[in-house]
């Protein structure tokens, strides 16, 4: 069956449509591996088998499997073998709630802000493909928002072919607006209300996209800044958009959940907002995951949805 095969990349993409490997190789007449090595050649998705296993085809879903599924962990609950199981994720969200299922959590929390599930790079839905949450800078520790990454499984699966590896990289994007405040709780000038010319800088940290060579487009970055922080602040009272002290360090916090949770970048890994020439606040994603940590209940829904996060746990 081994034999030389020369295919064009844009016969064998079009193969993948709606053919798995195995019936390509039964169709050209070569070796499974032979399709599959080509497709890494070219840098082209397979079908996932969730593809081929919908509705009836679900082997999941024949009441003969379902019955062996159920027998055999039956049998190892029965028998101990779960008895010492650690849950490997625990604490890393520190809920401590005897049915914390990390999956689901992570899953169950970006799908708040990001509803319908889509896949972020090629787009499709949880009808066409099961949607996994990947963890942006591959570091489960970050449970952050900003790094939690909705792909389907057939992306996901990419990024762990060490030849898909990106190089991580920073970039970073600076806007200034004008606003006035005054100060809560404080005695000297600034408790009076007057402006300020603030520059802000947005540092993102993220994998380079291979069909594009970018972490972000800068464009795509300016607009959703604009969008969601720099229309909210500029020649605006802050006094009136945050219920808290509108200094420099409360407003970190306000424009990281703005760009987090409504405008639902990724990778955003530090905010800095200088207030004069010579004052600058900072606060970068590590920052940002000790403040949700000591304060559960800010890690929360929007404002239709609001609830503290535990109680959530404790329904769901």
């Amino acid at each position: 069956m081994t034999k030389k095969w020369n295919i064009s990349k844009e016969k064998l993409k079009e193969y993948l449509k709606t053919l798995s490997i195995k019936q390509i190789s039964a169709i050209e007449n070569v070796n499974y591996w032979t399709v599959l090595n080509r497709c890494k050649e070219y840098e082209l998705k397979p079908l996932g088998t969730s593809y081929f296993n919908k509705g009836i085809n679900n082997p999941a879903k024949k009441t003969e499997v379902r019955e062996k599924i159920s027998k055999t962990v039956k049998g190892l609950w029965d028998n101990d073998i779960y008895a010492d199981r650690i849950n490997g994720m625990l604490f890393k969200f520190d809920w401590e709630h005897p049915n914390y299922s990390p999956a689901n959590s992570y899953r169950d929390y970006a799908k708040m802000y990001h509803n319908p599930l889509t896949c972020y790079y090629c787009g499709c839905t949880e009808e066409e493909r099961k949607i996994d949450i990947h963890h942006l800078d591959e570091n489960r520790k970050n449970w952050l928002l900003s790094n939690l990454l909705p792909v389907c499984n057939v992306c996901h699966a990419f990024f762990h072919y060490k030849r898909y590896k990106s190089p991580f990289v920073k970039v970073s994007k600076s806007f200034t607006f004008e606003s006035a405040h005054h100060l809560l709780n404080y005695c000297g000038p600034c408790e009076f209300n007057h402006g300020h010319s603030y520059s802000l800088e947005i540092v993102l940290y993220g994998p380079v996209n291979r069909d594009t060579g970018m972490v972000i487009d800068y464009k795509e970055l300016k607009t959703i800044v604009e969008k969601y922080v720099i229309n909210v602040f500029d020649h605006a009272t802050i006094n009136d958009k945050m219920d808290c002290n509108p200094t420099a360090e409360n407003m970190l916090f306000f424009i990281w959940e703005k760009l987090e949770k409504e405008g639902l970048v990724k990778g955003l890994y530090e905010v800095s907002l200088k207030e004069t020439a010579t004052s600058t606040a900072t606060i970068n994603k590590y920052d940002m995951i000790n403040y949700y940590t000591k304060n559960k209940e800010l890690i929360c829904f929007d404002e239709t949805n609001k609830m503290d996060i535990r109680e959530y746990y404790e329904k769901s």
